[in-house]
């Protein structure tokens, strides 16, 4: 079971704070959204170019190895599909210099005035020209299950016009949550050879619809039935913590979050 963390969860935390933490609370993975308030791909210094041999070498003392980079692409916007564009080509050169493996991007919202298969034609044409931008390197393409974007049948049928062995998901627990509630498998099932990294995270179900982040193994998702699952069916990903302390500051802090996910994920083996 490799357990990694997003960055997302220490936004205060510099590149050696990433590094000695990850290492002292046990993680083989960290999956890079933003440092120090840097999000995109060309405003980290971390990955200057004249930095980026250092931040390898940094994290890689430490045993920790970049997962993915998660970048903010998404393609249910059409009048940014320039600004995603740039963005994509930075990312996937990012990914390439440093041999991170995936770009993690969404599909996310469907517009009022879109139908549910306008949506899908347009983040297949994003993921596919990504796709094709990353000929020749050995960068991937995740897509998030996030937003409404959170269904077997939709993400079967992007998969499917993508066509890409470079195409792959993300799945994030708790946007499935959403829709499919206990009935996890009914989603997990159709897709799982999809499946290349997993976003763990756990949330409380408000009597009025809405949802309590909180501390993972604390709340209502089935979490140790989908993790037992994927194991017995031979899942090789990382097992990814989102901690959205970056959009949610009341959250406990990540030397507490980050240590007791690693210590409850580790009381499952």
């Amino acid at each position: 079971m490799k357990l990694a963390f997003s960055t997302l969860g220490c936004p205060e935390w510099s590149l050696d704070e990433i590094a000695k933490n990850g290492k002292r609370m046990g993680f083989q993975g960290v999956e890079i959204r933003g440092i120090l308030g840097n999000m995109e791909a060309d405003s980290i210094p971390e990955f200057f170019p004249e930095n980026r041999e250092a931040t390898l070498q940094t994290l890689k003392e430490h045993g920790l190895t970049i997962t993915d980079f998660a970048s903010s692409i998404s393609f249910h916007d059409p009048s940014q599909q320039e600004k995603m564009e740039k963005e994509g080509r930075e990312a996937i050169a990012l990914c390439a210099a440093m041999h991170i493996p995936a770009i993690r991007v969404f599909g996310d919202q469907v517009e009022k005035a879109d139908t549910v298969a306008g949506e899908v034609n347009r983040i297949v044409k994003g993921i596919s020209w990504l796709c094709q931008e990353a000929k020749g390197t050995q960068v991937s393409i995740w897509l998030e299950v996030h937003g409404q974007i959170n269904t077997a049948p939709r993400v079967l049928k992007i998969a499917e016009k993508v066509a890409s062995d470079r195409f792959g998901i993300i799945w994030d627990v708790e946007h499935t949550d959403a829709t499919y509630g206990n009935d996890f498998l009914s989603f997990y099932r159709p897709v799982r050879h999809l499946i290349r990294h997993v976003h763990i995270k756990d949330h409380v179900r408000l009597p009025d619809g809405g949802k309590q982040l909180c501390l993972v193994g604390k709340g209502d998702l089935k979490l140790k039935e989908m993790i037992a699952q994927m194991e017995q069916d031979g899942y090789q990903g990382y097992y990814s913590l989102e901690w959205e302390k970056k959009w949610h500051p009341e959250l406990e802090e990540p030397e507490v979050a980050f240590q007791s996910y690693a210590d409850w994920m580790r009381s499952l083996s």
